[in-house]
């Protein structure tokens, strides 16, 4: 969801540790609002690089920081709105009556 990938490098780190998660994971009612939340996160991490480059005749042209930017923050809203869906649905669904007739015992 949070597309979060497992560093390949020895020196490499993931973005946060397991026990950020699993604290992360406390605080939120499901699992889409903690992907809304890191996404934010990701968005403000987002930093500007070099969007294109030549090297003889061939021309790299990579993502610019603003399509980056655009994308986290629409995944955070993505997320964030099933988070919100979720808890709507929990406070709209109401309670289920049961019903059992006793047998008649002598």
């Amino acid at each position: 969801m949070v597309n979060d990938p497992i560093p390949s490098g020895v020196d490499e780190e993931p973005l946060f540790s397991d026990e950020d998660l699993l604290l992360m994971f406390l605080e939120h009612v499901s699992i889409f609002g903690m992907a809304a939340e890191i996404w934010t996160i990701k968005a403000g991490l987002i930093q500007g690089d070099i969007q294109s480059y030549s090297a003889g005749n061939e021309k790299y042209d990579l993502t610019s920081m603003k399509d980056r930017y655009t994308h986290a923050l629409a995944m955070a809203k993505m997320y964030k709105e099933k988070a919100d869906e979720l808890i709507e649905d929990e406070e709209t669904s109401g309670g289920m009556m049961l019903k059992f007739r006793i047998p008649d015992v002598m």
